[in-house]
């Protein structure tokens, strides 16, 4: 009925964490200390979910939708670019703990799977994913599936649904 997610992030001790963005679905909350869930649920490459959440647990959630527009300044007249339109309407549900320890702050989430339109996904489904964060005081930025654009759905990894619980007690990214 859900996805679970538990997110420890590396902070430098003594250092403040930057989280200028306290109203939800501000835009501007990827110019925090952040963490973001990217998810298509059915591998369309078009249509993806984005959640954004900063240290102080404000959360930024919308529905992206991607489509292919005549592109007049391009070489011919059929031409064509990707454009984005942006749902910030649409609502995750999503339940969320932030905690700040001296070297490193963690997010725990609950994602209800119906808020992305799985409510009755098969074990083996498979939905495209991807976590990234940023550090804006070290300039670390993470992927788990490293990407050219962190808003291209076809170069996100991917999420295999199970009926078992599976628990993952670390992953390191170098």
């Amino acid at each position: 009925r859900a996805l679970y997610f538990g997110v420890k992030l590396q902070r430098e001790p003594g250092k403040p964490l930057r989280a200028l963005t306290h109203d939800a679905d501000n835009g501007h909350i990827w110019k925090d200390d952040e963490v973001e869930l990217f998810f298509d649920p059915f591998s369309t490459g078009r249509e993806y979910f984005q959640l954004i959440l900063n240290s102080e647990g404000v959360l930024y959630d919308a529905r992206h939708r991607i489509r292919v527009v005549l592109d007049p300044p391009g070489a011919g007249p059929a031409d064509t670019k990707h454009a984005r339109e942006t749902d910030l309407a649409w609502a995750s549900h999503l339940e969320r703990a932030v905690s700040i320890e001296r070297d490193y702050w963690s997010v725990e989430m609950r994602l209800p799977l119906k808020s992305i339109g799985l409510a009755a996904a098969p074990a083996g489904h498979e939905v495209r994913f991807n976590i990234t964060s940023a550090d804006w005081d070290t300039e670390e930025y993470t992927c788990l599936t490293p990407v050219s654009s962190w808003h291209d759905p076809n170069q996100f990894g991917a999420l295999i649904l199970v009926d078992k619980r599976l628990e993952m007690e670390v992953l390191r990214l170098a």
